[in-house]
């Protein structure tokens, strides 16, 4: 109890005092520095955690208390020299988009799993490893996979549940509320992306209707699954997203900006690294156009400066850190081996192309190199690059299918801006995207697809073939996997009454 109580307190100084301290000139958005925030605090816990690992304190509620509320002291310092930070109004429209994706993660994971939060995942692997990867920190103190972030934060959980429900039924309870909660990160995530690209109040509502449909799609399949530690990912990419997009707006000072960028790409390593080579480039290149366009220059000392203060630290912590696991890449199969995953190539993005291209066109005439753009360019050469590599069987499809993750979450923020332009332009917008539904309705009915997937039939809805919906595929899925997962958790709750009546 004493544990958790210097652990709330700690935490809850900390956060105070980085929501006051100012990190702008400008006003800022409450929602997008709240979601800043708190992967702020999931960051520096797993930094702390590092340190503490190498020096063998037992990472727990206590050791981590202990620096929120030392690291809280600093940003009061802090704060007492650069002063306090204003914000907006918290608009209508946050409140009703936060409470509307909130009910709507909840009631996901009600209906699979109950307000008892009954473990039952997709996947074996949801409980016998990544629960156990948590139950592991949570019992020891210390952590044995490099990639600890996500693990780290659910052991807290059950730090705090062991108290209150005995044996490992805590553990267990703890953890699915983590899953809840990274489920709702996601919806989170995406809105704070969205809100960067709006300056438009009545916008909020549309950020807020295009979150539920992103939501529902690949992240609540990566929450039936079980994969938190995939989710959180995800979630992490968005906040370097966000804090890029403040930095490209001037919106943020550069020390904020920097040292945000730090803590978020070495959080990258300590997460799940198979994903840095998908966005540090595009984020190198990004910062880079940012430079030239500001210096007139294509290269210059500023620049390499600039680069050298955002990657180098992080570089050689995440590398010091993950060294033993990225030892280990190579054994027992490493990125051949297969898993658990939802696998179609075409028929949830052809059917959203038509919205998003609109998207990606308003952008690209408004800024050519917004992040978005590069993400995507590059996220679509490595997924061509990967499809090469796993017809000549060096990658798997299951790690393959992990880059549409990405795809997603560009594909939904572009159909936010696609939405938003139709309030200033619609007869063009009408127009461009009636043009594109054709063409995209033309592409699908080609003989293009087969001619990609003829060497590989798995690729392209290996098990929903006979789904000819007109929304995407992966929906269709979710519905159909949540269905099967609630009925496993009812089973589970009927065998339970029944050995409690015995």
């Amino acid at each position: 109890m004493i544990g958790i109580l210097l652990y709330v307190v700690g935490t809850a100084w900390l956060l105070m005092n980085a929501w006051q301290l100012k990190k702008s000139e400008k006003k800022m958005a409450p929602v997008v520095t709240l979601y800043l925030l708190i992967f702020f605090l999931m960051g520096e816990q797993a930094l702390f955690a590092l340190l503490y690992h190498f020096v063998h304190i037992p990472i727990g509620l206590i050791s981590l208390g202990i620096s929120n509320a030392l690291l809280g002291g600093l940003v009061y310092y802090f704060k007492g020299k650069l002063g306090r930070q204003e914000y907006e109004k918290v608009l209508i429209g946050d409140i009703f988009s936060v409470i509307f994706f909130t009910v709507i993660a909840v009631w996901f994971c009600t209906y699979m799993w109950g307000w008892d939060l009954i473990m039952s995942f997709y996947s074996l692997d949801g409980k016998e490893v990544h629960c156990m990867l948590s139950e592991t920190i949570a019992k020891t103190g210390n952590y044995e996979n490099p990639q600890y972030f996500e693990a780290l934060n659910s052991a807290l959980w059950m730090q705090i549940f062991r108290v209150f429900i005995p044996g490992d039924e805590g553990y267990y309870k703890a953890h699915m509320l983590s899953q809840v909660v990274i489920q709702w990160l996601s919806s989170f995530g995406m809105y704070a992306v969205a809100k960067t690209y709006t300056e438009n109040r009545k916008n909020d509502y549309l950020a807020g209707l295009t979150t539920f449909f992103y939501a529902a799609g690949y992240p609540l399949f990566i929450a039936y699954f079980g994969f938190a530690y995939f989710g959180t990912i995800i979630n992490m990419i968005c906040a370097i997203f966000v804090i890029y997009r403040l930095m490209h707006q001037d919106a943020v000072e550069k020390w904020f900006s920097f040292g945000y960028l730090n803590l978020m790409l070495y959080s990258m390593f300590a997460c799940y690294s198979f994903f840095i080579p998908f966005v540090f480039p595009p984020l190198f290149i990004a910062l880079w156009f940012d430079e030239v366009a500001k210096e007139g220059k294509i290269f210059s000392l500023k620049m390499v400066r600039k680069e050298f203060q955002v990657f180098l630290l992080p570089i050689i912590v995440g590398m010091i850190n993950s060294f033993s696991n990225l030892s280990q890449l190579g054994e027992e199969g490493g990125i051949t081996n297969n898993g658990g995953c939802y696998i179609d190539l075409y028929s949830n993005f052809l059917r959203i192309l038509p919205l998003a291209a609109v998207g990606m066109i308003v952008l690209w005439k408004k800024n050519k190199h917004d992040i978005l753009g590069l993400e995507l360019v590059w996220s679509l050469a490595c997924l061509l690059g990967m499809i090469y590599l796993n017809h000549h069987g060096k990658i798997s499809l299951y790690y393959v299918s992990k880059i549409y993750n990405i795809l997603w979450l560009l594909f939904f923020v572009y159909i936010f801006v696609c939405l938003c332009e139709f309030h200033e332009k619609v007869p063009a917008a009408l127009g461009g995207l009636a043009i594109l539904i054709i063409a995209s309705f033309l592409l699908s009915k080609t003989q293009i697809p087969m001619m990609v997937t003829k060497d590989n039939p798995e690729i392209y809805a290996p098990v929903h073939a006979d789904y000819h919906g007109v929304y995407p595929d992966v929906y269709w899925y979710n519905q159909n996997v949540a269905t099967v997962i609630h009925n496993s958790t009812e089973e589970e709750r009927k065998v339970r009454l029944k050995e409690k009546e015995q």
